[in-house]
């Protein structure tokens, strides 16, 4: 009989294999994790492990799934109304993601699970990016299909992420966010021959003004 993903029971089992996997790869790493150890983290069985997922693959699919979901309830569009002095919010939520489970991001951005975790965020943010440009300009005056640009502004903003996470994370969550929104939009303003930017750059860490050039 199929498990009902309903049930409290199940929600309780699988979430116990999820944060005993979590555990483990934060430790170990991927590879060197077993089924049995999972099961064993868990406080459960092998046999209860197969009946919830088909391999540690598919769990991990899981995982990235309701990880996921969890950033994506904190990083909705904003109204055109907000988008102006709040637009960089959602990606303070996601570098502050990012600063809550670094140990996970650290393999999961950089080891196996990596493309999974990719494609997710570049559909997520670039869904965002395309409500973003739509906001700042009409369809007439872009001169490239949106689509290109907010997959351009998607790979950007994420691609700043991992290296931050890749270097230690050199700047605040909070100038990472405003600075990627600046450039990403700065781009849009020059496709369409803008020299006005929409949003004011950040202040320059370290320094009373932004740097020349």
């Amino acid at each position: 009989m199929p498990l009902n993903p309903d049930d409290p029971r199940v929600i309780k089992t699988r979430r116990g294999f999820q944060e005993a996997f979590l555990r483990l790869l934060v430790e170990h790493g991927y590879d060197a994790i077993t089924i049995k150890d999972i099961a064993e983290e868990a406080l459960s069985s092998r046999v209860s492990f197969y009946r919830h997922y088909r391999d540690k693959d598919d769990l991990l699919i899981h995982c990235l799934n309701d990880l996921y979901e969890k950033l994506a309830s904190q990083t909705e569009v904003f109204s055109p109304e907000r988008m102006e002095k709040e637009g960089y919010v959602p990606l303070l939520r996601f570098y502050e993601h990012i600063e809550k489970h670094e140990a996970l991001y650290e393999i999961l951005l950089t080891g196996h699970g990596t493309h999974i975790v990719l494609n997710r965020l570049r559909e997520h943010f670039a869904r965002r990016a395309i409500a973003q440009i739509n906001w700042y300009c009409s369809p007439e005056e872009l001169a490239a299909p949106v689509e290109i640009l907010a997959y351009h502004m998607s790979s950007t903003q994420i691609a700043m992420a991992v290296w931050w996470l890749e270097h230690g994370k050199p700047y605040p969550a909070d100038y990472m966010a405003r600075i990627s929104v600046w450039i990403s939009l700065a781009g849009v303003a020059g496709t369409v021959g803008r020299t006005k930017h929409p949003v004011a750059p950040p202040p320059y860490p370290g320094r009373n003004t932004p740097p020349e050039g």
